[in-house]
């Protein structure tokens, strides 16, 4: 079920500003994501904070790809898209940190679920997954899953 979309206007950051990705840049222009981040957000009302992780640079940055070209290294952020698509997505994905061939296949279904197509569905998770396809599972409360928009804000929906 749909519960809204909130505007960066309508949330109270508590773990930083986060910036959006640059429109019309290629994804190779993108660092690795390797490690994750924790944000927090209010509700606009002030009486939720929802809680969840998300793949970033080392520097904290959300605007990261990953891809089979990491394969042969763990990576934080590669478990949080593991575990993203086996809870949200009911793919059944070893969460290895090793972004291999079963979780490009993963990836890009979901892609395919987000509406993605032509040269967005690659199997590669970078800023037009992040922003127009993927949820995550919120920690806090675990009810809900949300997508950080391409264009900044956050889409909250019931799991």
């Amino acid at each position: 079920m749909f519960l809204s979309a909130l505007a960066p206007s309508a949330i109270v950051f508590t773990g930083g500003a986060l910036s959006p990705a640059a429109p019309a840049a290629e994804a190779a222009s993108y660092p690795y994501c390797t490690n994750s981040r924790s944000i927090s957000a209010r509700s606009a009302d002030g009486k939720t904070t929802f809680k969840w992780r998300a793949p970033a640079t080392s520097a904290s940055k959300i605007d990261c790809i990953a891809s089979t070209a990491q394969v042969s290294t763990y990576r934080a952020s590669t478990v949080l898209i593991q575990s993203a698509a086996n809870v949200l997505y009911g793919q059944s994905l070893k969460t290895d940190g090793y972004y291999g061939n079963l979780t490009k296949a993963a990836v890009k279904v979901i892609q395919q679920r987000g509406g993605l197509a032509g040269k967005e569905l690659d199997g590669a998770y970078g800023p037009i997954t992040r922003g127009f396809a993927m949820y995550f599972p919120v920690d806090s409360p675990s009810v809900w899953k949300v997508r950080m928009m391409y264009e900044g804000g956050w889409d909250l929906k019931r799991r």
